[in-house]
């Protein structure tokens, strides 16, 4: 009975020795290294992917931020350009024109590539409801001010030439306290005529390019919100906004006074609703 029990036991044990399985000791081996390899390529590639995306966005609202300030800039230019005649301007063109000084000319053409922000343009007609979205009024903004820049540099060549003939001519050297019939009688008239158009321009164009770049600083972070996801690099990188509702702010985004169009218009020799159309087709 002992010989037997042993007999078992033995046989027993010879029968939990596991046969030999292909399967599970060659193939499973393999293979489970082979998608451990696998997962971890995916993992890495979606983990390099998911920091390009990050970077990507990133670079985005970086531009988007270098466009703001640039802009932000030019309504720093063109309100230190008001500073100069705002609240004293009289609606007489000859006074205005000499109430308009000469400017010192510091800032500089704005060369920007506007190819940068081609991702804010919508893909469908639902998505451009924000005017900025269209690119060509942005580069539109740009090119007008350099054009109000080039335009300022030829007023003020004949500002000094015409206030140097009136300083010249009239009897106290002072050209401030003339009225229009002196100015008209003293100045060259083709200079006189040429510095009123250029003044009247100035003035409008300066007063439409603030209202431009306000209205651009306050909706262009609103289309930036729209087409860069800020939630993938909110930790690293602030989009810029600005607030233009205090009382400083609203002082100077008031129009100038419009000019006397009749007196302009016989200066000129055209009609008053022609010189209307000329100046006020640049607030348009």
């Amino acid at each position: 009975m002992k010989n037997m029990d042993k007999t078992d036991i033995v046989n027993a044990i010879l029968q939990l020795k596991q046969e030999n399985n292909l399967f599970k000791d060659y193939f499973f081996p393999i293979c489970s290294a082979f998608f451990t390899s696998l997962l971890g390529a995916f993992i890495a590639y979606k983990t390099v992917t998911h920091q390009e995306k990050k970077l990507e966005e990133k670079n985005k609202l970086h531009i988007s931020n270098r466009w703001i300030i640039d802009i932000q800039g030019i309504l720093t230019s063109l309100i230190a350009l008001k500073v100069n005649y705002h609240g004293s301007l009289s609606s007489d063109p000859y006074k205005r024109a000499m109430q308009v000084p000469s400017f010192l000319m510091t800032a500089q053409h704005m060369e920007k590539d506007i190819s940068e922000i081609t991702f804010i343009l919508p893909t469908s007609k639902s998505e451009s409801g924000n005017g900025w979205v269209q690119i060509t009024r942005v580069e539109a903004l740009v090119k007008n001010y350099n054009l109000l820049l080039t335009m300022l540099d030829k007023r003020n060549e004949l500002d000094f030439s015409v206030k140097q003939e009136l300083v010249k001519a009239s009897s106290d050297n002072s050209y401030a306290q003339l009225n229009s019939e002196d100015i008209k009688k003293l100045s060259s008239k083709i200079d006189l005529v040429n510095l009123i158009d250029l003044t009247e321009r100035s003035i409008l164009m300066i007063d439409s390019l603030i209202l431009e770049c306000v209205d651009f600083l306050e909706e262009f972070p609103k289309v930036i919100e729209k087409t860069v996801k800020l939630n993938k690099v909110k930790n690293s990188v602030k989009l810029i906004k600005f607030d233009f509702s205090d009382q400083k702010s609203a002082e100077f985004l008031k129009l100038s006074p419009i000019g006397d169009y009749e007196k302009i218009a016989k200066l000129f020799g055209e009609s008053a609703e022609g010189i209307k159309k000329r100046y006020g087709m640049q607030l348009g």
